[in-house]
């Protein structure tokens, strides 16, 4: 028998927005559907297949750029829902759904049954009131094409997954400042947006240390933007090689923190205010830069031969 796959259920971006270009995978119940697809249907009568993955439209299963109605024939099934840029949506190993779809045609509803398991809680609860449920629940002759129900545990999978992906962070550990370079690595492919944070950062010279980022290797090059220099004089200086903490004297502190967030596909923005604990002045800076792959890893780099003599480093990264 074929079992009806819900009609016109929703999904969404991971920002809660209706989900454009998605693929949906049907699969075997407690396995992964993307590699263990079951054959779905976009005819009730089981004689026209739909490739997958499933394409979404507007948060919608489409067709040729309509909704549509997908069919199976399995009583239960796996469920995962990715976004065009291959992020987690959406994924349920088993879902078993409560209706049989044997009183449904395209036209008209006539009766709908519901699954043994859910009849028995139906009746626990009537008996506490003396009554018993007997037989199918009957709709109306005239309710047409009317019926979008989701199985509650496919509900709660799908808000569950959308709020975890989209509550994404970590922090990472704090180091100490020391040597020519502090790296971070292993940044996660889901990271839309990082802090970097610095306390009492200083080096033994006076070159302006630098943050760089970078996917499988460190971006050296192809940096655009300013950085000012706010003291008793206002001195302005582009950047080239990376995001520009702040100059001054070789006995600075420096303080503040850069937020990169990603524009696109690998194309980072950035912009950060750094204080100096010796002096009134504030150094700002804004600027990008493209990469080539996602992003991996971040460098603070005191510059030259000039080294880290003390401060604290640490990095937020959210998804």
């Amino acid at each position: 028998m074929i079992t009806l796959q819900t009609p016109y259920v929703q999904f969404t971006e991971l920002d809660g927005s209706p989900l454009d270009d998605g693929a949906v995978y049907i699969g075997t119940a407690g396995l992964n559907p993307q590699t263990n697809p079951i054959t779905v249907y976009w005819d009730n009568a089981g004689t026209q297949p739909a490739a997958q993955p499933l394409s979404t439209r507007s948060g919608v299963i489409a067709r040729n750029g309509a909704p549509a109605r997908v069919y199976i024939s399995a009583s239960s099934y796996s469920l995962m829902v990715r976004d065009k840029r291959g992020r987690l949506v959406a994924s349920e190993l088993s879902i078993t759904s409560s209706v049989d779809a044997s009183g449904i045609t395209d036209g008209t509803i006539t009766e709908v049954k519901l699954d043994a398991a859910l009849v028995t809680k139906i009746n626990g609860a009537l008996q506490k009131t003396g009554g018993t449920m007997t037989g199918a629940i009957v709709l109306p002759g005239n309710a047409t094409n009317a019926l979008e129900a989701v199985p509650k545990q496919q509900a709660e999978s799908i808000a569950t997954a959308a709020a975890a992906d989209r509550l994404q962070y970590s922090l990472t550990a704090t180091q100490t400042a020391t040597g020519l370079v502090v790296d971070f690595t292993s940044i996660p492919a889901w990271a839309d947006r990082v802090t970097v944070m610095f306390t009492e950062l200083s080096t033994n010279g006076t070159f302006n240390p630098i943050i760089q980022i970078g996917d499988s290797a460190f971006k050296t090059t192809g940096y655009a933007g300013s950085q000012t220099l706010l003291t008793a004089g206002v001195a302005t200086s582009n950047l080239s090689t990376g995001f520009q903490i702040g100059g001054a004297a070789a006995t600075s502190f420096r303080n503040g923190f850069f937020t990169i967030v990603r524009r696109g596909s690998n194309t980072w923005v950035a912009s950060g205010t750094t204080g100096f604990s010796d002096s009134a002045g504030i150094a700002v800076t804004a600027g990008y830069v493209e990469l080539t792959g996602a992003l991996e890893r971040i460098r603070f780099s005191a510059g030259g031969t000039d080294q880290f003599d003390n401060g604290a480093l640490s990095v937020l990264i959210e998804g």
